[in-house]
């Protein structure tokens, strides 16, 4: 932080220190306050994908941070600047088109939430599950999926549920063995498999 306040438009330090957010997480006041700060948004530092990488990650840390069932996190910068880095960061759009599904269902766009979590999970040629940059966040396709199933259930749709667990399946990105790394994924997907066999039955 001193170095970046004699040199405030060093891009160098403002990536270590979003790296170091990432890494080891600071209180929301902390993470919010060097997001905020307006060498992150400079034109040149956003042309620096790497940068952008940083700072649209670093939005989505403090949105999860603030977000409840409760209360809507108001910051429009996370889903602006993770619609940026999709478009521009080829090598992990993957992983910033979980991270914008993510945000676009907790701001209540449903329907562009259900296109863009479909367009994550689809299918690409010779990608393994750490590739798209998932190996930094490998847990996204798990919190989407969460949200598809919840999504689905609470339009007692469970044949569509059933059908967004197939399509995570076939993605690759999610495994049975992975389920349970978030705890309500787990149970959904548990309560979908036991409707559907329900139904089955009758």
């Amino acid at each position: 932080m001193r170095c970046l306040s004699l040199q405030p438009t060093n891009t160098f330090v403002l990536k270590a220190l979003t790296e170091m957010a990432g890494q080891f997480p600071a209180g929301d006041a902390e993470m919010e306050r060097l997001a905020s700060r307006p060498e992150m948004q400079t034109e040149e530092a956003l042309r620096d994908v790497n940068m952008l990488r940083q700072f649209a990650g670093l939005l989505l840390l403090v949105h999860r941070g603030q977000r409840s069932a409760f209360w809507q996190y108001p910051n429009e910068d996370v889903e602006l600047f993770t619609r940026v880095a999709v478009k521009l960061d080829e090598a992990d759009r993957r992983l910033h088109q979980f991270h914008l599904a993510e945000v676009l269902c907790d701001r209540g766009k449903i329907d562009e939430f259900q296109q863009v979590a479909a367009a994550a999970f689809a299918p690409v040629a010779g990608a393994g599950p750490g590739a798209g940059g998932l190996a930094r966040d490998p847990d996204a396709p798990l919190i989407v999926l969460a949200r598809l199933l919840d999504l689905h259930l609470g339009r007692r749709d469970p044949k569509a549920a059933l059908g967004a667990i197939e399509m995570a399946a076939r993605s690759g990105l999610v495994r049975e063995a992975d389920v349970d790394r978030v705890p309500r994924l787990g149970m959904l997907v548990r309560r979908v498999q036991a409707e559907n066999a329900a139904s089955v039955g009758r």
